[in-house]
Formats: C-alpha cells, structure tokens, sequence
C-alpha cells in the first residue's frame, strides 16, 4: 500500500514514519513543506499523477494559532488552500483523502462533549481557517476522511507536554490555565488509529472526531505531565503549578472554552478502540527522557 504524506515534518507525519518502519506492506512517500508546498496547486497535480498513491494523508498545516492571527495569509494558504488542492487532485484521481483538522472549528460554547454534527464557529484564524479547509474537502471530493482532534502532543515538533517538560526543568512556579477543556490526544495513537482506518474503511467516508479519553483542563494536563516526569525520574524544578482563568494569561488568539471532542462515531463505524492519552503520555515522558 503507498500512503502519501504532506507535512513530513508534523508530529503526525513523524509518528506515521516511526508506524511504518520494519512494515513490507506499507510504502510511505513523504514530502516537507520544502518540498511540496500544497497550497501550489501545479506542484500537487503533479506529486500525485507522478507517485500514484493509494491514499494521500495530509498532515501538512499552519499550526501557530496565535501567529495565524497577524499571518493570516499564511494560514489561509496552508490550511485552505493546500486541502483544497489536495481534494481536487485526489478527485480527478479517485485517491482517497485523509486530512486532519482541529476541535478549534468549535466556539466552545456547547454544554457537553461536541459531536460531529454539531455547529461550528471557529473563534479564531486558526480555527477558521481549518473549517473552511473542510469545507473545500467537501465541496470537491467524495472519497474523504476528515479526522478532527485536539490538543496534539508526541516526543516531535513543539507541543505542550515538550514545553512543559523545558518550564518544568527551568521554572520552580508555573501558572496555567484552568478553565479550557479539551482531549489531549498523541500523534502516535493518531497514526496507530488512521492506519486501523485505512485498512478497513470501504465507503464509510466523511467527518469523525479522532481524540483519546478522557477531558481535561490545561492544568490538569500540566500537572499529570509532570507527576509522571517525576515518576520517570526527570529532572525537574517545578515546586508548584497553581491554576488561573484564561484571563489571567493574554493570548493573540481566543481559545473555546470547551473543546471536548466525542470520538463515539469513530470507534463504532470502525470497531476502534482508542486508548486513553495518560498511557501514551507515560510513553511520550519515557522517549522525551531517552533522548535528553
């Protein structure tokens, strides 16, 4: 099976690389930005006619969601165009497409878990920009699999387990934020269900919610992360995490309150059973402490 990858080097894209390794049946062919910019629609027409792939996965966006609000364009391109490249080449091809998205399409304001038939209302560039990405999937292709999830983090690229790890080495007190809650999910468990997916995904296209059990707050997050560092023997500073409002932390970007994804669909369209995130957490910590 040949999977082609955009955005080689998003968190995701690493851990289907890591998935893949020793696999005879898998041929990944994967592209950084440098080396296919997505949002270059003659650069895409002719990636696709030339490898022709199996399934093209797109991990390939602009993440900075602060940044995305004075870049605008940037993400613009990233995020809706390139998908919407993507979507048309695979179309004329009859490739399917996966392309991951974000729960920050949500306004935060529902009262429970978000489910993918519920309205959207992105608060920010980022989050707007990722939707109408969708949104171009769908006007243009059939065969589609948009996988939202949240709160991404693994031992690659900059997330937030990595950042607090490095605060929690330099830093004796942190504050972090208290009142946003969401699923944090790891890009491993995100590439281990994908590939589950493909090898079983018939017609079965569309949106799903792709994020491990089970909600927390960004505090709770922060101290889980460093109560297992502390139990893997890291060394840590930290003395004290004290937990504050989103107003206590000014950001360029709003944040939803509420981010809570419900993967329900996923795992019961395709007999998937998503692990919690504090395991593949104690995972990430024990890879982080290997290499330093």
């Amino acid at each position: 099976m040949r999977l082609l990858i955009t955005g080689a080097d998003s968190q995701v894209a690493q851990s289907f690389a890591v998935l893949a390794q020793g696999r005879d049946d898998i041929k990944l062919i994967s592209y950084n930005r440098a080396q296919l910019d997505i949002s270059c629609t003659k650069a895409v027409d002719s990636v696709i006619e030339r490898d022709q792939p199996d399934f093209v996965i797109n991990t390939a966006a602009y993440t900075n969601v602060d940044g995305a609000e004075s870049h605008v364009q940037e993400a613009v391109a990233s995020n809706q165009l390139g998908p919407a490249n993507l979507a048309l080449a695979c179309a004329e091809a009859s490739i399917p497409l996966i392309h991951f998205s974000t729960d920050y399409v949500f306004d935060g304001n529902h009262s429970g878990d978000y489910c993918e038939t519920d309205i959207t209302g992105p608060l920010n560039v980022y989050g707007a920009s990722k939707l109408a990405g969708e949104q171009a999937i769908q006007a243009s292709c059939s065969k589609y699999l948009i996988l939202r999830s949240s709160w991404i983090f693994s031992p690659y690229g900059n997330n937030f387990v990595k950042s607090m790890v490095r605060l929690g080495r330099s830093n004796h007190d942190l504050n972090v934020v208290n009142d946003q809650y969401g699923k944090p999910t790891c890009s491993t468990e995100i590439a281990r269900i994908t590939m589950e997916i493909i090898s079983r995904v018939t017609n079965q296209w569309g949106i799903y919610h792709l994020a491990q059990p089970d909600a927390v707050t960004w505090f709770d997050f922060a101290s889980t992360i460093f109560a297992e560092a502390n139990e893997q023997d890291l060394e840590l500073s930290i003395q004290q995490v004290t937990p504050i409002p989103s107003s206590g932390y000014k950001t360029a970007a709003k944040r939803p309150n509420n981010s809570i994804l419900d993967s329900t669909k996923l795992e019961r369209t395709f007999n998937i059973s998503i692990k919690p995130w504090r395991e593949s957490l104690m995972q990430t910590i024990g890879e982080l402490k290997d290499h330093g």
